[in-house]
């Protein structure tokens, strides 16, 4: 007698279940490496290396996210400069976010 699980090996539909259950799993797995990479990546700021600017930065087409075509140039020129140490465009493309280089960092003692 052959097996329950051979039975069904030459049946396409189940050839689908099974392959969709495995992207399923594949899919799963990665959000969840993409889920810890993003959070070891966060770091604290002073709130005084930081300086965020209002931007019109919207892109045309989808006006819930930021227009990556002009945005990368911006902020490319940005981190060249040596007075800045990184420069962000939030999801909208409304606000720019630009820190301070450490050499330029001087913390404000109130």
């Amino acid at each position: 007698m052959e097996p329950e699980w051979t039975s069904d090996a030459h049946d396409p539909t189940s050839k689908r279940k099974r392959m969709r259950f495995q992207l399923t799993v594949l899919a799963i797995a990665g959000l969840f490496c993409a889920g810890n990479a993003r959070a070891e990546n966060k770091k604290v700021l002073p709130p005084d290396r930081v300086s965020i600017y209002q931007v019109s930065l919207v892109c045309p087409a989808a006006p819930q996210i930021g227009y990556g075509t002009r945005a990368k140039p911006v902020l490319l020129a940005l981190e060249r400069e040596t007075t800045v140490a990184e420069a962000w465009l939030n999801r909208a493309g409304t606000l720019m976010a630009i820190e301070d280089a450490l050499q330029n960092y001087r913390p404000n003692h109130d």
